[in-house]
């Protein structure tokens, strides 16, 4: 539906059900995984490719909703489609979206069709279905053109197998066909530099107990499958050299033994596996829990951390489980921009602990929420920026690229740094966005009226000269202004140190 010169997509199929959302037979709703589901939708009378397009002039099949909403995702992005009301899809046009986000296929009508509308084209195979099927009739054509003596009983080609057929019975005694056997059936056949070289190699192991019973049965991303292929085929490691940054975690499950990359490797290949010096078991563990790489064999790890308590035994929880942790050896990085002054005071020995070889000891006495630093040398001032310097902070592959992280509905749960300090909004929920402001020191930054939107901004980091109307104003960290709809607003950073502002814009805001 049309308002102004903007497009305003229809979301709701029908009574609570979204059209992102699949009804199942027993009531219920599971994700359509970027499908639009419209209402009357009916399966495909195949039973082995029962998901159909929803679009007319499309009817691409499919085996499941995973496969439905690839395609939808990529062939409809950035349509606009009238819903008929009979479980199809008919397309109007093409969308533009100002700003970052995906551009998924919406709705934005529903009418019925015309009584002269032509009927929706026959199902048909996806692309790459088509393509296999393709490739199969020419090799029956070839066999089939074979000369035959004629006192001899043709032998005729067999019916075209599926990849449960001669492919398959090929692939059980391969790695990959080992690694699929403990995976979902509709398991994606991945295909990297780093790993099309593994699999031509020996198996030199089996899959541990441990990761067969957590993930037998799901379906692996791309990093996890490099990392169980490797596992297979890599190269085991002891004495000395062998890591043990995580062979006492119960989750890191494929660090005994320590493996290595198998020897042969390219160097691009190895940067497909990982961009640091990692054994596989480090690589598998920080991929699934999303956290840097401490791996020994990284040239720059990230700090240690160990549970607070008595004994110096490591805590039997679980790594999945919250911990009160402690940095042991390097200090914790500030966050932001914070200068502490340090002044002398004079503290009994036992409150003292030691930081490094080279730097003096400090206590921490603690009043309430509040503290006092003290150091048995002269007065110093200590910049969390310096402090910066000596910790190796590591980006996340995901954070490299795409920047963000989405869910199983294809919904953005997670932004990096990188991706909101690009100077536009990004669009979290309908109506509200988010953008982070880097002031560099002597630069400013305007907003301009917006009649129906409200803006929250809070100061992350240093210190900011706030311009509203007639009123000027300067805030320090944590503090928060509000531009209002019909407001103006500008903000300017007069330190020698970048200032951070954290905005939230919410849209379709009115005055009450």
């Amino acid at each position: 539906m049309a308002v102004g010169d903007s497009i305003v997509a229809i979301t709701i199929a029908e009574g609570d059900r979204p059209y992102s959302m699949y009804p199942l037979p027993s009531g219920g709703m599971t994700s359509a995984r970027g499908a639009a589901i419209p209402p009357n939708y009916k399966l495909h009378d195949d039973p082995a490719l029962p998901f159909i397009c929803p679009v007319r002039d499309c009817r691409r099949v499919f085996k499941n909703l995973k496969g439905l909403g690839g395609h939808f995702g990529a062939g409809h992005c950035s349509s606009t489609f009238n819903d008929n009301g009979d479980g199809t899809l008919s397309k109007i046009g093409n969308y533009q979206k100002s700003g970052p986000g995906n551009t998924p296929g919406i709705i934005i009508s529903r009418n019925p069709l015309p009584h002269n509308a032509p009927p929706p084209v026959d199902p048909g195979l996806s692309v790459f279905a088509t393509f296999q099927q393709q490739r199969i009739s020419r090799a029956q054509e070839q066999l089939a053109k074979k000369p035959t003596r004629s006192h001899e009983t043709p032998v005729y080609p067999p019916p075209p197998l599926s990849l449960s057929g001669i492919t398959k019975e090929k692939e059980k005694h391969t790695i990959r066909g080992y690694i699929h056997r403990h995976l979902d059936p509709s398991q994606e056949v991945f295909h990297r530099e780093d790993i099309d070289f593994m699999l031509t190699l020996p198996r030199q192991r089996d899959l541990p107990h441990g990761w067969k019973h957590v993930h037998s049965g799901q379906t692996l991303d791309i990093n996890h499958y490099a990392c169980v292929v490797a596992y297979l085929v890599g190269r085991g490691v002891t004495g000395s050299d062998q890591c043990t940054a995580n062979t006492t975690r119960p989750s890191a499950r494929l660090s005994q033994p320590c493996v290595a990359l198998p020897n042969g490797m390219s160097p691009s290949a190895k940067e497909a596996f990982s961009t640091l010096e990692t054994c596989v078991g480090c690589r598998y563990w920080c991929h699934l829990q999303r956290r840097s790489n401490a791996c020994d064999w990284c040239p720059f790890p990230m700090p240690r951390v160990r549970a607070t308590g008595s004994g110096s035994g490591r805590s039997s929880s679980s790594d999945d489980e919250p911990t009160t942790m402690e940095i042991a050896e390097v200090e914790a990085p500030i966050v932001g921009t914070v200068t502490e002054t340090v002044y002398q005071n004079k503290r009994p020995k036992s409150d003292f602990y030691k930081h490094t070889k080279d730097q003096p000891a400090v206590a921490i006495e603690k009043h309430g929420q509040s503290s006092t630093v003290a150091t048995n040398d002269h007065p110093t001032v200590m910049s969390g920026q310096s402090q910066m310097g000596n910790a190796e902070l590591e980006m996340e592959d995901w954070e490299v690229a795409p920047g963000r992280m989405k869910d199983d509905s294809s919904n953005n749960i997670a932004f990096s740094n990188s991706y909101l300090t690009s100077n536009h909004p990004v669009t979290v929920s309908e109506d509200v966005s988010f953008n982070v402001i880097v002031l560099k020191p002597g630069h400013s930054s305007p907003w301009t009226v917006e009649d129906n939107k409200l803006r929250t901004c809070s100061v992350a980091a240093g210190k900011v000269r706030v311009t509203m109307g007639e009123n000027t104003f300067h805030l320090g960290p944590n503090g928060m202004f509000v531009i209002r709809p019909g407001q103006a607003c500008k903000v300017e950073n007069r330190l020698y140190l970048d200032s951070v502002v954290h905005c939230t814009t919410i849209g379709d805001f009115s005055l009450q």
